[in-house]
């Protein structure tokens, strides 16, 4: 399955086709994203389509800068190319979290505020990690 001619992980579909790709408990992320996350949400197929292509499809400069991120030292990746990421679902409506594909592998990010700036913070470089601390069980 690709969107934006990124292909989508397996697990990932192996999980959407077995009905199992929900939002999970709140207290998985919260503890993942060490903040009170206010209304975490996993996206539906649909969702994933429609907020990845709104963001590439964004006119405005400052819209645009918001969601690419800053560079700032210490954070990884901190900015991104639009162009190789995939929107999955949010912590808080402002707050997306993405599948990131560089570096010859998919891992997962969330953009935050960081001081005065949206950077994206690098929350696992594998994405089977990744579902496995926010509770999901492997598919197959």
């Amino acid at each position: 399955m690709i969107i934006n001619k990124l292909e989508l992980p397996q697990q990932l579909i192996c999980l959407i086709e077995a009905n199992r790709w929900k939002t999970p408990s709140k207290k998985y992320f919260d503890r993942l994203f060490n903040k009170n996350c206010f209304c975490p949400e996993l996206y539906d197929l649909d969702d994933i389509k429609m907020e990845t292509l709104s963001i590439l499809k964004l006119n405005s400069e400052d819209d645009v800068d918001a969601f690419v991120g800053s560079y700032q030292d210490g954070i990884n990746p901190g900015a991104i190319d639009l162009q190789k990421a995939l929107i999955i679902g949010h912590t808080d409506i402002s707050s997306p979290i993405a599948l990131y594909y560089s570096r010859g592998n998919v891992s997962v990010i969330h953009l935050e505020e960081y001081k005065d700036d949206e950077v994206w913070v690098e929350i696992s470089d594998d994405f089977d990690i990744f579902l496995k601390k926010i509770g999901f069980s492997q598919c197959s």
